[in-house]
């Protein structure tokens, strides 16, 4: 007999879980086994608990909102670059690629049962373009920024006319590709918002929508339960009995919704001896998955974390240092990372590099440029300042799976990056640059010697390490280099996008996961700014702007016109990049690497880099489904193996394909 603890909820609540075989005490309480949930950490607390009107700043999504109760269009996986069909079937442009019909998937339900419809979908789209100025939120300004028209043709169909024509429209918006993508809203609890809005009676940044309702397979738990079913008191740990009190700012949880519309019988279901379908009938997307119920939490510091999962307290831990996660594991068997090599780092899409102000002197020389680059052994600074869990950067771009058929064209023409320095290249260009080494190592001309300060953002505590081991290299290669932390207001508020700055340690060409022109456009041109004036978008902060930078200016943008699976564009990648390594505009460095720990003692299943290992791409390499749904409204490829790509950041509105990936083990088995 397992050990229960007690974990209210409303009435509604308890019925749903008395049709998914839980076993009920009364009619406002039901017993929930540890065994029957999956503890997520938060990395911060939840300002609001009651906001669930994702496009205001005060509101959280990452506390299981996104991640279970609102569902995306598609999801990107990063081994491929394709996106998977989740509530749209199919997203495809005209030949102009400005105008794309999006499909909605049949069947889809919100939580109270109501249809998904392409009503819902034109509602949210022309309520954000409407209220752009009080909708903040990333998704929501982008999205707005290039629609023009939204339209729904038929119950299951929308058009999307856009401002310009975007090839990556669908990437941009609706994969899920990073934190999050453009969510659909229910047009029947909006409306009155919209009303009240527009009648000066609250504006829409004021409402809440609370409580919040979702076509995922989760619902929100209310009333929210008084002490932590799960969790014993971390005052007194060792008492089973005693559990802590619920902090809503700390803690959100979510329980299964059996009625959740992908595990309702197909259409194609037979009815039984009782008239109704067979249950064992395939559903119309996929079976519910194994966890009945879902806890984000607040943890706070990593030892607190390693603590609790080594106790069987959390399931997912945010990021840890290398050393917690090598603490969580020797103390309990069950912990294990993301992947099981001597690096058990998954890398973020922003890589680390360092910028170069082109407009500072001496650094507007290409060849000095070049010499940094020479003198900086990326396979020691993964050692020094990331314990060896980063890997050395080959080029510009994060080194995922869908990416390596650019990357590697690249490499074959010569142009990456070495993981080792070449000092004695280095001393060459130098030399004939006019410097010579002093008695102490230094490069100087003219008696001054050749100085570079570096500054970073001291929020950042890798990076501001990262800054340092780069410092320490150039200065053992005769380049008097100096650290300069400065705060993050001024780091991002000023310096760099004001170019007031020789070298910066940072990510800015971050944004490529599937496709390359979302990291080569950040260095166009047609961003050139003077130092003191803002760079657009933190474009171009560097002020490249060569003849060789107009030349690969042009290349660039010829490639974003481009439909995603012209053959064309890895060898335009090439040609283009040709111009970076020949200038060096900025310097790649190491791939950024984030440790995620999971416990194993209940589920399994969790992300693994195995199973993100390169994979053929979609057919001509297409990063987004193209082809219209079938008639019947069934997408090709609906039936996709649950062991794609997925990130471990489990606070990505990406974690929805993990939660049906994760299967009962050990424990939780019993």
């Amino acid at each position: 007999m397992k050990k229960t603890h007690r974990f209210l909820f409303s009435l509604t609540a308890v019925l749903e879980i008395m049709l998914a075989s839980l076993a009920c005490v009364n009619s406002k309480a039901a017993e929930v086994e540890r065994s029957d949930a999956v503890i997520f950490e938060l990395a911060s607390p939840v300002a609001d608990a009651t906001n669930f009107n994702w496009y205001s700043p005060a509101s959280r999504r990452d506390a299981g909102a996104h991640q279970a109760m609102w569902e995306p269009l598609f999801i990107l996986d990063y081994s491929s670059g394709a996106l998977e069909p989740w509530l749209g079937l199919s997203l495809a442009p005209d030949a102009a690629q400005k105008v794309w019909t999006l499909k909605l998937r049949e069947g889809v339900e919100w939580s109270d049962g109501t249809p998904l419809t392409s009503e819902d979908v034109r509602f949210t789209a022309q309520m954000v373009i409407d209220h752009r100025d009080q909708f903040p939120a990333f998704e929501a300004s982008t999205f707005a920024s290039q629609v023009a028209v939204v339209a729904a043709t038929d119950s299951q169909t929308v058009t999307f006319t856009l401002l310009q024509p975007n090839p990556r429209f669908g990437l941009e918006n609706f994969g899920a590709g990073l934190f999050s993508s453009f969510l659909i809203m229910p047009k029947s609890k909006w409306q009155k918002a919209v009303q009240d809005d527009a009648s000066g009676k609250r504006p829409l940044a004021a409402f809440t929508f609370s409580p919040p309702m979702g076509t995922g397979p989760y619902i929100l738990d209310d009333p929210q339960p008084k002490e932590d079913p799960f969790t014993a008191d971390p005052l007194d740990p060792t008492n089973p009995a005693k559990h802590a009190k619920v902090d809503p700012t700390k803690q959100i949880f979510w329980t299964l919704n059996p009625r959740w519309w992908g595990a309702k019988p197909g259409p194609d279901a037979k009815l039984g001896p009782d008239g109704k379908p067979d249950p064992n009938a395939k559903p119309v997307f996929r079976a519910l998955p194994a966890p009945l119920h879902l806890e984000w939490k607040f943890v706070g510091r990593e030892q607190d974390s390693v603590n609790q999962i080594v106790a069987n307290h959390i399931d997912a831990a945010d990021e840890y240092s290398p050393g917690g996660l090598a603490n969580a594991k020797s103390q309990n068997a069950a912990v294990v990372g993301w992947d099981s090599s001597p690096s058990p780092a998954w890398n973020e899409p922003c890589p680390r590099q360092l910028e170069i102000n082109t407009q500072a002197q001496p650094w507007s020389d290409p060849e000095l440029r070049r010499a940094l680059s020479l003198l900086i052994d990326r396979s020691d600074l993964a050692h020094t300042a990331y314990g060896d869990t980063a890997a050395a950067s080959t080029t510009m771009f994060a080194q995922y799976g869908a990416m390596d058929r650019f990357i590697d064209p690249i490499q074959a023409a010569g142009l990456g990056l070495p993981a080792k320095a070449d000092e004695a290249a280095a001393d060459q260009i130098l030399t004939s640059a006019g410097y010579q080494k002093d008695a102490d190592g230094l490069f100087k001309k003219s008696g001054k010697a050749l100085t570079a300060t570096i500054v970073v953002d001291e929020v950042g505590a890798k990076d501001v390490d990262g800054a340092n081991a780069v410092a320490t290299q150039l200065r053992s290669g005769g380049v008097d280099a100096k650290v300069s932390a400065i705060s993050n207001d001024d780091y991002w508020g000023d310096v760099i996008p004001n170019g007031r700055y020789e070298l910066a340690y940072g990510s800015l060409s971050c944004g490529s996961v599937a496709e390359p022109y979302a990291s080569m456009s950040r260095y166009t041109s047609d961003k050139y700014a003077d130092i003191g004036s803002r760079s657009p978008g933190f474009g171009n902060t560097g002020r490249w702007n060569t003849d060789e930078a107009k030349k690969y200016s042009a290349i660039v943008e010829d490639l974003g016109k481009r439909p995603l699976d012209d053959p064309a564009i890895p060898q335009l990648v090439v040609q283009a990049y040709a111009f970076i390594a020949h200038d060096v505009p900025f310097i790649p460095l190491v791939q950024s690497p984030k440790i995620f720990a999971f416990n194993t003692t209940y589920w399994t299943g969790w992300p693994t880099a195995q199973a993100c290992l390169p994979s053929a791409p979609p057919a001509q390499g297409s990063a987004a489904p193209v082809k219209p749904a079938p008639k019947g409204g069934k997408a090709p490829g609906n039936e996709v193996a649950h062991a794609k790509c997925t990130v471990p950041m489990h606070s990505w509105a990406a974690t929805e394909r993990l939660l049906f990936q994760l299967k009962r083990a050990g424990a939780a088995a019993q």
